[in-house]
């Protein structure tokens, strides 16, 4: 396997390797736009969109959330700086499951349970440590440092976690390694039902306590419901042919899908490959540290990925290097196959996505914000 991506998952499956393939060209037809004048919005870290429309966009320099129609028309916001109800610190992951959005504050501890008429229907604590026992008898592992990704129906949540006890490794799958962290499913009183899986380590691009120039690093994403988990990251690679693999998990740990799929790599010319790591060997603290970047190995192609998202419906959308002006996304079936893939302008940041329409930032030449959302034509 190459040293490139390696991925510990429980129950994982043999990847199957796609040969090479035609791209389908989509097509996206704009059908909604809120113009950054009539939006009025301040910076927009993240996005959800209701079952009958309504988009609710962060605010998180207001501490406010944004709502709008399906059509544009601006509802109201919610949300003010404080610690009452209603009010965020900060507002991390905002996303729609069930009949409810839920807010992440990381800074009070807190998600914030908003019902569909846009009231607060109440806030819960999140926890700063959760335990697992592995097995009716197994000895209990303690996990802390959580960050949400998502939150079931029926309230539980599911966490990753920095840190844990490491003096107990039973638990752990042959192989592990540093900087993979778990992936918990928690249950509503706090305890950790399962390990769904183990994030993709990104060591492979520090050599040592340097950090590699122009290494492709891995992504991951998270639905909101918790069903779906899915990390991507290159294989490998040379200035002429790659291959990028992504894998998808289930809310209890199974494989759905794991593949891999050729790209076109953008060469580093010498150039860029010397003023990288002169730039390195310049920020380097020490004279071991710039003897490690001297002799460090740069990769010969650009990275080639640039985000990961998944679907409201299961598909996987994988954003790739952009080429001529256009922000290029690759769409997968929830199954692993490839849909096709559409283009989009530099200034569209897809936030929200399903099998035939995208939600999107999109930004002025002033670098004011606005909200669009797009059909998607072609693919089968």
């Amino acid at each position: 396997m190459s040293a490139l991506f390696r991925l510990v998952v429980l129950g994982a499956l043999a990847p199957a390797a796609l040969s090479a393939q035609s791209a389908v060209r989509l097509s996206v037809v704009r059908d909604l736009y809120v113009a950054p004048e009539i939006a009025d919005l301040s910076l927009t870290v993240n996005m959800a969109v209701y079952p009958d429309g309504v988009i609710a966009v962060s605010q998180p320099l207001e501490n406010t959330i944004r709502y709008f129609s399906g059509t544009g028309r601006a509802i109201r916001s919610i949300g003010r700086a404080g610690a009452g109800p209603g009010e965020f610190r900060y507002i991390g992951r905002l996303l729609w499951t069930a009949d409810t959005l839920w807010v992440a504050d990381m800074v009070l501890k807190r998600v914030t349970l908003l019902s569909a008429e846009q009231k607060v229907v109440k806030t819960v604590p999140l926890p700063t440590t959760v335990q697992f026992r592995r097995g009716g008898n197994g000895a209990v592992v303690s996990f802390s440092n959580l960050t949400p990704r998502a939150r079931y129906a029926g309230g539980g949540m599911l966490f990753t976690a920095l840190t844990w006890d490491r003096a107990r490794t039973d638990w752990l799958p042959t192989g592990h390694r540093r900087g993979e962290y778990p992936i918990l499913r928690t249950e509503p009183d706090g305890t950790v039902s399962r390990v769904i899986g183990f994030t993709v380590s990104s060591m492979d691009c520090e050599d040592g306590d340097v950090t590699i120039p122009l290494c492709s690093e891995p992504y991951g994403a998270y639905s909101a419901d918790g069903s779906r988990v899915a990390f991507a990251a290159v294989v490998n690679g040379t200035a002429k042919t790659g291959e990028y693999r992504v894998t998808t998990l289930s809310e209890h740990g199974d494989t759905i899908f794991n593949r891999r799929y050729p790209f076109v790599p953008v060469p580093v010319s010498r150039t860029t490959r010397d003023s990288a790591r002169a730039l390195a060997s310049k920020e380097a603290a020490t004279p071991e540290l710039r003897a490690t970047v001297n002799r460090m190995h740069i990769p010969g192609f650009h990275p080639p990925l640039r985000n990961l998202v998944i679907g409201r419906d299961g598909t996987v959308w994988v954003e790739m290097r952009a080429v001529a002006g256009e922000r290029r996304w690759q769409m997968l079936a929830p199954d692993g196959k490839p849909v096709g893939e559409l283009a989009l302008p530099l200034n569209v940041t897809l936030k929200v996505a399903q099998r035939d329409r995208i939600w999107a930032v999109i930004e002025n030449e002033d670098g004011e914000q606005g909200i669009a959302s797009y059909a998607i034509r072609g693919g089968k």
